[in-house]
């Protein structure tokens, strides 16, 4: 597998850059990151499949981010499981383990939503992958502080 190109690299930054809390707490915006993309990526790749991919992400992401090491080990452990054990909210034990991470930095959650996005435009193109980011930095961007506290 290639390493993310800067295409793959600008999507993960934009949609990392919407989340308005991103900068103070990189884990809790690697946790809001893959809840969104779940979300909004299960109708099309399903929830399995997106759980794939991240785990992969994970695992390349963390030969130069080795406090990601911890991660690929969760995450493989629910793949590896049946549907019904696994979480209802896959991001509840994603966050809770990177809560734990305090050594986690914005660049290793680029990287990690990097190869994400490279792994994705692999499987359904780049056009595609292109507007789905899109769609899901838009619709996080509608859900601004104002509508969020209403």
């Amino acid at each position: 597998m290639s390493e993310p190109n800067r295409t793959h690299i600008e999507l993960s930054s934009r949609l990392l850059a919407s989340d308005e809390q991103g900068a103070a707490d990189p884990a809790a915006t690697a946790a809001r990151g893959y809840s969104r993309l779940l979300a909004h990526l299960s109708p099309l790749v399903g929830t399995a499949g997106v759980r794939a991919l991240f785990v992969r992400s994970v695992r390349l992401a963390k030969g130069d981010h080795p406090c990601l090491a911890g991660l690929a080990a969760i995450q493989a452990e629910h793949s590896s499981k049946q549907e019904a054990t696994v979480p209802e909210n896959p991001a509840d034990e994603l966050r809770e383990f990177l809560a734990q991470q305090h050594r986690l930095t914005m660049p290793a959650v680029t990287a990690l939503f990097g190869h994400f996005c490279a792994l994705l435009a692999a499987f359904i193109g780049e056009r595609l992958t292109e507007q789905v980011i899109e769609e899901v930095w838009v619709a996080t961007s509608k859900s601004g502080p104002t509508e969020r506290n209403s």
